[in-house]
């Protein structure tokens, strides 16, 4: 921001940067989900009012998520909160919008169309307030909160005093920085709207064989665990090493292997994406009466989405460590996209296998479920084996970063 360049340029490249991944990455969801339905011979063509819909709830989901996210860094917080009161209604009056696309959707484009061009005003007049963001992350990142909760003690019986100790620094520099905290609630914003979803729509009237009674909040909820897992493990755990900074060479000069640093770093990520990932997992399940099994069925995905992103973002985060204080430890733009999209690909493969079971309704119910959830079991121990497998990549990837690496 000190180049010649106006801050309404850099936050508009930052816009257009996640505007395009985003569409990229529908795009690609679309290209797929129709070679899918071609391959498996299922008769069924969108109409033709449903791509401008999907361009701008695209556009729109990008535009506000990046402004969410521009307020969210405002102090104090009384004046965070003012201005994101001034757009919360927007976002709830596009979600009830939503709802209704299937039946008024010249309407609901004419809306959201509007909406769009008044957020993009909205962005482009926010420049003052994105350089308010920018310096309350750099000059107001810190707390000095002591928990003595913090402190782990029940944790070193079960991994050792080494293990423990890194994982209470891990802990302790998340809370400090209050990155975990936007991340936790950016997720409990993903439980928070699936519960109104469920409670506002009920069971959809429109059905493609028994797709909506059986399968649409089970495929609702299935999303939303990945992408809790997505903004929980893997995006945070990519920040884990180059978040360090000038401390990272201090700890490498302490006398703890690079093993012993990785597993205290990943101990710690599944630690704080614990209380972000229940909550996206039971609330819907409790609240729309899944079978039990079906819940512990989930429990079991959400298991192997933690470890297995968890392990991605470790290593990614080591293989491709930024140090640059303005990234805050962030891997680059593209990097990140490669990430999400190898997350995606990760998670579909852990998620849909024993999910097939769960649907072999020509199987009995308590024969179908007890399949599921071997397989569900199974899987979960497949992620385990990748998050170890990661981990000691990331170990090798560790010993590798020297001096000549900062700033790189």
């Amino acid at each position: 921001l000190a180049q010649p360049v106006r801050p309404r340029s850099v936050m508009l490249g930052q816009f257009s940067a996640v505007a395009l991944s985003a569409l990229l990455l529908v795009a690609a969801g679309v290209v797929i989900g129709m070679l899918v339905l071609r391959a498996a011979s299922i008769p069924l063509t969108p109409p033709s009012e449903i791509w401008p819909l999907l361009l701008l709830y695209t556009l729109l989901a990008s535009l506000c998520g990046f402004l969410f996210s521009v307020l969210g860094g405002l102090q104090p917080f009384s004046r965070k909160l003012r201005y994101l009161a001034t757009l919360a209604p927007l976002l709830a009056l596009l979600m009830y919008l939503a709802n209704y696309a299937h039946a008024e959707p010249v309407l609901v484009q004419q809306v959201s169309t509007g909406a769009l061009l008044l957020l993009l005003g909205y962005l482009w007049l926010a420049d003052s307030i994105y350089l308010d963001a920018v310096a309350a992350q750099r000059l107001g990142t810190g707390t000095t909160l002591k928990w003595r909760v913090m402190e782990l003690r029940w944790l070193r019986r079960l991994v050792g005093r080494r293990v423990s100790a890194v994982a209470r620094k891990e802990l302790t520099s998340a809370i400090r920085e209050r990155d975990f905290v936007a991340s936790t609630l950016s997720t409990i914003s993903i439980s928070a709207i699936l519960l109104f979803w469920y409670f506002r729509t009920g069971i959809p009237a429109e059905t493609i064989g028994d797709l909506a009674p059986h399968h649409y909040y089970p495929g609702l909820l299935a999303l939303s665990l990945y992408m809790a897992a997505l903004l929980q493990c893997t995006l945070v755990g990519t920040a884990l090493v180059g978040l360090e900074g000038p401390r990272l060479w201090v700890l490498k000069t302490l006398p703890v292997e690079a093993r012993t640093v990785m597993a205290g770093k990943g101990l710690a990520l599944l630690l704080l994406a614990l209380p972000g990932l229940v909550l996206v997992w039971l609330p819907l399940p409790l609240a729309a009466g899944f079978p039990w099994q079906v819940t512990l069925f989930f429990g079991e995905i959400i298991v192997a989405l933690a470890l297995a992103n968890a392990g991605l973002g470790l290593w990614a985060g080591t293989v491709f460590a930024s140090f640059d204080e303005q990234d805050r430890g962030n891997p680059d733009v593209l990097t990140q996209f490669m990430l999400i999209g190898a997350s995606a690909f990760m998670s579909a493969l852990l998620a849909v296998f024993p999910a097939t079971a769960m649907v072999m309704y020509s199987l009995p119910d308590g024969t179908r479920y007890a399949l599921g959830l071997a397989m569900g079991a199974l899987f979960a121990l497949a992620g385990y084996g990748i998050y170890r497998f990661s981990l000691r990549s990331a170990s090798d990837a560790y010993r590798t970063i020297w001096i000549d690496s900062y700033g790189a």
